[in-house]
């Protein structure tokens, strides 16, 4: 194993990136270093408190690239697989970490620990955010990664939700098969190799089997270089095919043992993000299982118990925010605490179900006030969820909200026509004249460069508080409980449920306006009552891509939330709620409406 360790040496800023280039390029052939780096290419980089910024990082990072992804006929698998990479104690931007994000994407089935923490890398503009955002989707495909340390970072609350969007649908469930192809072992060589492999020895000599899996892994093709230089491993470790298929069967953020996320200037909307992920977290006893042994990582103090999600401290977060994200990670425990014991006795089940509940109405409580007073404070600039569930309700209302699908009051004495039919044009004139002072407004419209426009730097629209029409143009939101719940509050909520037992049906709550009393049938109550034909004959789907597609909601609301806000955009009835609830303050609107349509946080992909 070859390693690069400068913590010795006093040079540090650009002179160190030159040295370590320098060092880069001996592996590079016909260098001094090429058959050591041929002989066994794997590279520990240790690089902290160099005093490195932007401008050092880039002396050798291209060099590091090169050696990666090098290939030649003594050289399979290339000159460098990246195990560990320690950057801490810098002063790197997010901007060095365009080019760090292709080492980590590369480096997939290498890398095992990334130490980041203490540098510069804030997250604000729209630059930063996308590179922040590339970044981090670089670590989708990584497997064996044990450490990933943000920590003493100034992220910020837009560095966090994107963290927690990426987080949040990250894929962690896979099956053997697809992880096979995922190292990029074909069947064919997936035979040869197990073959070879389980004929191995810790005691014989395995070059001219590992010369043989090199020929194999120098064969796959350029997209799955990784997966092959990882099948070289195979043989000359003597790590049997299956434990490699393992390693592969979880992979991304989530399948991360030991997340660090202490100290990285959040704010209570990235509260509500953290919640969630803390609420869907892994154990970290758990994602261990599908990593490889090795020498253990140093991890903070704060990593106790078996979370993988290491927050704290983070001073800057209210007390109650704090507590809201305990009492998540508490009920979390509690749950699993309470799954692995099998054999509890009818009184320990009633004492965990009391605790429990108790447990949830502090959580929904802390829930309620952290969300509300994140709206309050900070608005909804910095959220980029809201922004486009709102974008995407204004927008919809506008386009699909018709006067033909409001209810006319039925006169109680009609006109008729001598043979019993209502005259032609009466009835529309009776109900223009009836239909004036009923509470239901025509829709606000916005014209187009007002919606679609955006005053830079921020994108405020008819949003922005500062707006004199604000008051006016924002509609007032629907009382609606959501559907979608949040991970910890649906499955206890439902296990109390289902561990009632009530002789009589209580009887059910008044349905919301947009959401009709349930009728016989359980299938009913999704359609019942929601507009069927759409604008210009277009069906249901068809609105929603355009309507998703306009405000860039893909990949930030799911389906079933942007079906939820077109739904309730569309209904005349939600429009008549909005008027009897006019003058309550604007972000109490702002959350009524975010808790309806369950946008409040991102939900994993299905």
């Amino acid at each position: 194993m070859g390693r690069l360790t400068y913590s010795a040496r006093k040079t540090g800023g650009v002179k160190a990136g030159q040295i370590v280039s320098k060092d880069l390029k001996k592996r590079i052939p016909p260098g001094i270093g090429a058959k050591a780096a041929a002989r066994d290419p794997t590279l520990e980089i240790d690089l902290a408190g160099k005093a490195l910024t932007d401008e050092g990082f880039a002396q050798f990072i291209d060099d590091l690239l090169a050696c990666i992804l090098y290939r030649g006929d003594e050289h399979p698998t290339g000159l460098a697989k990246v195990t560990e990479f320690h950057l801490q104690g810098n002063n790197l931007s997010v901007l060095s970490l365009a080019k760090l994000g292709e080492v980590v994407a590369h480096s997939a089935g290498d890398l095992r620990e990334l130490d980041l923490s203490n540098n510069d890398i804030h997250v604000a503009s729209a630059q930063e955010r996308a590179v922040w955002r590339a970044f981090l989707e670089c670590f989708k495909n990584c497997y064996v990664l044990s450490k990933l340390d943000l920590s003493g970072n100034p992220i910020g609350p837009a560095g966090l939700e994107i963290f927690a969007c990426i987080y949040i649908k990250s894929d962690i469930d896979y099956l053997e098969a697809d992880a096979a192809a995922f190292v990029g072992v074909t069947a064919e060589e997936e035979s040869t190799l197990a073959t070879e492999v389980a004929s191995m020895s810790l005691k014989e000599n395995v070059s001219p089997r590992a010369s043989r899996v090199k020929k194999l892994a120098g064969k796959a093709k350029a997209g799955r270089q990784n997966g092959a230089s990882q099948s070289a491993a195979v043989a000359s470790k003597s790590i049997s095919l299956h434990d490699l298929k393992n390693f592969a069967c979880t992979r991304g953020l989530r399948a991360i043992p030991y997340l660090i996320l202490s100290d990285i200037d959040p704010t209570m909307s990235s509260a509500v993000h953290f919640s969630y992920m803390l609420a869907i977290q892994r154990s970290s006893e758990q994602l261990l299982h599908f990593l490889p042994a090795g020498k253990a990582s140093a991890i903070p103090d704060a990593a106790q118990g078996d979370k993988c999600i290491i927050w704290q401290p983070n001073d800057t977060l209210p007390s109650f925010a704090k507590r809201l994200l305990e009492v998540t990670e508490l009920v979390r425990e509690f749950k699993s605490k309470v799954e692995s014991e099998l054999e509890a006795s009818s009184d320990d089940e009633d004492i965990h179900r009391k605790a429990q509940s108790k447990m949830m109405l502090d959580y929904t409580r802390l829930t309620k006030r952290v969300r509300l007073e994140s709206l309050k404070l900070e608005g909804v600039h910095n959220n980029h969820i809201a922004i486009t569930a709102l974008k995407m309700m204004v927008l919809s209302r506008t386009l699909l909200l018709e006067d033909k699908d409001r209810r006319v009051e039925e006169s109680t004495e009609e006109e008729t026509a001598p043979n019993g039919e209502v005259q032609e044009g009466e009835l529309e004139e009776e109900a223009e004249v009836e239909e004036e002072p009923v509470i239901y407004p025509a829709p606000t419209v916005f014209p187009p460069s007002t919606f679609f426009t955006f005053p830079s730097p921020l994108p405020l629209g008819p949003f922005d508080r500062a707006n004199a029409g604000f008051d006016e143009d924002f509609p007032a939101l629907m009382k609606h409980t959501p559907r979608k719940l949040h991970p910890i509050r649906e499955e206890t909520e439902q296990e109390l449920k289902d561990s009632e037992e009530t002789p009589e049906a209580s009887p059910s709550p008044s349905p919301s306006p947009n959401q009709p009393a349930r009728s016989g049938k359980s299938n009913s109550r999704n359609n019942k009552g929601r507009k069927q034909e759409w604008r210009f004959g277009l069906p249901f789907d068809v609105w929603r891509g355009i309507i998703a597609d306009t405000v860039s909601a893909d990949g930030i609301l799911d389906m079933e939330q942007q079906a939820r806000i077109i739904h309730y955009a569309s209904d005349w009835k939600a429009v008549a709620y909005e008027l009897t609830i006019k003058g309550v303050e604007v972000h109490q609107q702002i959350w009524k409406f975010l808790e309806t349509v369950g946008c409040f946080t991102y939900t994993p992909l299905p």
